[in-house]
């Protein structure tokens, strides 16, 4: 994104530098767009601020994009998508993997993502995609 990003996180680091607030106390993303497409796609405000975890823009198509539904697409791709009857899909990198809770359920391992618990239900060469529902079963 280049400029228009740039120009974007210096005025979201400048309005919250005249309101007094952190970005921690906000629990936003340095940049906007991601706070409001991570909003959007899990329901709930991003576990992380500023730059870190969930709000590091790179994470997200290699930080470009060129519109709002293009960077949405991409944090769908990275956290998952909550469809309208709960269920959810989620890929979740290998590494990532044996540091989430898990649980075993009637034989089957369970992992936690993001408040939701998910099966793996198949894999590619970096990332384990992982079903589950809203209800947390």
């Amino acid at each position: 994104m280049g400029t228009t990003r740039g120009f974007i996180v210096a005025g979201a680091a400048l309005a919250a530098a005249l309101t007094g607030a952190t970005a921690a106390q906000a629990q936003n993303c340095l940049d906007p767009w991601i706070t409001q497409a991570i909003r959007e796609v899990t329901g709930s405000a991003p576990k992380d601020s500023g730059e870190r975890g969930v709000c590091t823009y790179t994470q997200y198509n290699n930080g470009q994009w060129n519109n709002y539904d293009e960077l949405k697409a991409a944090v769908q791709r990275k956290l998952g998508r909550i469809t309208d009857r709960g269920t959810f899909t989620m890929s979740v990198p290998k590494n990532q993997l044996p540091s989430l809770p898990s649980r075993s359920i009637n034989g089957q391992t369970q992992y936690m993502v993001n408040g939701k618990w998910g099966r793996i239900v198949g894999q590619d060469a970096a990332s384990y995609n992982l079903i589950g529902d809203g209800g947390g079963t």
